[in-house]
């Protein structure tokens, strides 16, 4: 009697745990589930990574858009006939006109009329294949006066005759022409004081080469400016014997910035 309830015992416990276990096709379908699960969380992660992608690319096109149209140089990109492709706000602004304007229009109304063949040779040299040209010359656009101008150009692209383009900067000269003018004036009044001067002006480089000589030297010593310049002062009105004592000088000179020559 022990025996058989001992022996249904463990029929029942048997029976028990069987029951307990999830079937083969149970097993799958949990399976199933959870590669849904998974490939859904998947697709979540690379969307949310595409987004931030996409946002960083989208700010990073921001950033360099507004380094391109607020550079202080202007950039512009022409096709083989000189029209503008594309242009930046600077180049706008140096042109004098709308962006929008200036699209799909020529240059070359736009340079001033002395200078309109200069640009046509700028073109011809980008079209015969010339890696790179230089031109300076004055924009006029609406305004009253011309502003002095450089247009660097670069030819973008392999097929010259047809695609290409050529990516253009315009670099507004007027600073420097300024400059350059002040510059020389200030040397022509210089010119004039030394013309004039009573003492004979005698102006040498570290080498002791003579770069000027004035009226007044040409009077005291005898030499024209046109035989003197060029040629070594020591040679010219130094002694011989005090001329060792003199280069020895200059080098003291050149060296510590003090002392007689």
């Amino acid at each position: 009697m022990k025996s058989s309830l001992h022996n249904s015992e463990k029929v029942h416990r048997r029976v028990k745990r069987s029951a307990s276990r999830p079937t083969r096709n149970e097993l799958e379908a949990q399976l199933r589930c959870l590669r849904d699960e998974l490939a859904s969380d998947q697709d979540d992660l690379e969307l949310d990574a595409l987004r931030r992608a996409q946002q960083e690319l989208e700010e990073a096109h921001h950033h360099y858009a507004d380094l391109y149209d607020f550079a202080p140089v202007g950039y512009l990109a022409l096709d083989r006939n000189g029209c503008i492709r594309t242009i930046n706000v600077t180049g706008a602004l140096l042109l004098g006109q709308e962006r929008v304007d200036l699209v799909g229009r020529p240059l070359l109304p736009l340079v001033a009329r002395p200078d309109r063949r200069k640009f046509l040779g700028h073109l011809s040299r980008l079209r015969r294949g010339q890696s790179q040209v230089t031109t300076e010359l004055q924009i006029a656009g609406r305004r009253q006066r011309p502003i002095p101008t450089q247009l660097i150009s670069v030819c973008d692209g392999t097929d010259r005759f047809a695609s290409a383009q050529f990516r253009t900067a315009i670099v507004d000269l007027t600073e420097r022409k300024r400059t350059e003018q002040a510059l020389h004036e200030s040397e022509e009044r210089l010119r004039c004081i030394l013309d004039t001067a009573l003492d004979a002006v005698v102006t040498i480089n570290a080498e002791g080469t003579i770069t000027d000589w004035n009226s007044q030297a040409e009077h005291i010593f005898g030499w024209a400016k046109a035989e003197v310049v060029g040629k070594k002062l020591v040679e010219i009105i130094i002694p011989a014997e005090y001329r060792e004592a003199h280069e020895r000088g200059m080098r003291h000179y050149f060296k510590t910035g003090v002392g007689p020559l």
